[in-house]
Protein backbone atom coordinates (compact mmCIF):
# COMPACT_ATOMS: atom_id res chain seq x y z
CA UNK A 1 0.00 0.00 0.00
CA UNK A 2 3.06 2.44 1.03
CA UNK A 3 4.53 1.61 -2.16
CA UNK A 4 1.28 2.53 -4.31
CA UNK A 5 0.69 6.06 -2.43
CA UNK A 6 4.47 6.68 -2.88
CA UNK A 7 4.38 6.09 -7.21
CA UNK A 8 1.03 7.83 -6.72
CA UNK A 9 2.88 11.15 -5.05
CA UNK A 10 6.07 10.69 -7.44
CA UNK A 11 3.85 10.53 -10.66
CA UNK A 12 1.44 13.78 -9.62
CA UNK A 13 5.11 16.06 -8.56
CA UNK A 14 6.73 14.69 -12.28
CA UNK A 15 2.98 15.53 -14.01
CA UNK A 16 3.46 18.82 -12.01
CA UNK A 17 7.05 19.69 -13.25
CA UNK A 18 6.32 19.02 -16.52
CA UNK A 19 3.45 21.68 -16.67
CA UNK A 20 5.58 24.17 -14.79
CA UNK A 21 8.01 23.84 -17.39
CA UNK A 22 5.77 24.21 -20.32
CA UNK A 23 4.71 27.45 -19.00
CA UNK A 24 8.23 28.94 -19.45
CA UNK A 25 8.16 31.96 -21.23
CA UNK A 26 11.28 32.92 -23.01
CA UNK A 27 11.58 36.21 -25.03
CA UNK A 28 14.24 37.13 -27.91
CA UNK A 29 15.23 40.11 -29.35
CA UNK A 30 15.69 39.98 -32.60
CA UNK A 31 16.56 42.77 -35.42
CA UNK A 32 15.34 42.70 -38.70
CA UNK A 33 17.58 42.55 -41.06
CA UNK A 34 17.58 44.57 -45.15
CA UNK A 35 15.02 41.77 -47.04
CA UNK A 36 13.94 39.71 -44.19
CA UNK A 37 10.03 38.71 -44.52
CA UNK A 38 7.60 38.20 -41.57
CA UNK A 39 7.80 34.53 -43.75
CA UNK A 40 11.87 33.64 -43.19
CA UNK A 41 12.05 35.26 -40.05
CA UNK A 42 9.54 32.52 -38.72
CA UNK A 43 10.70 29.55 -40.55
CA UNK A 44 14.49 31.03 -38.64
CA UNK A 45 12.93 30.64 -35.50
CA UNK A 46 10.40 27.49 -36.56
CA UNK A 47 7.38 28.91 -35.39
CA UNK A 48 4.41 29.74 -37.46
CA UNK A 49 4.11 33.23 -39.13
CA UNK A 50 0.63 33.88 -37.10
CA UNK A 51 2.25 33.07 -33.88
CA UNK A 52 4.98 35.36 -35.27
CA UNK A 53 2.46 38.01 -35.71
CA UNK A 54 0.52 37.34 -32.24
CA UNK A 55 4.11 37.93 -30.70
CA UNK A 56 4.62 41.09 -32.45
CA UNK A 57 1.28 42.60 -31.33
CA UNK A 58 1.67 41.60 -27.71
Amino acid sequence: MFKKKLSFLVIVFMLFSVVLVAQEKKYVSYTIQQGETLKSIAKKFKIKKRNLKKLINS
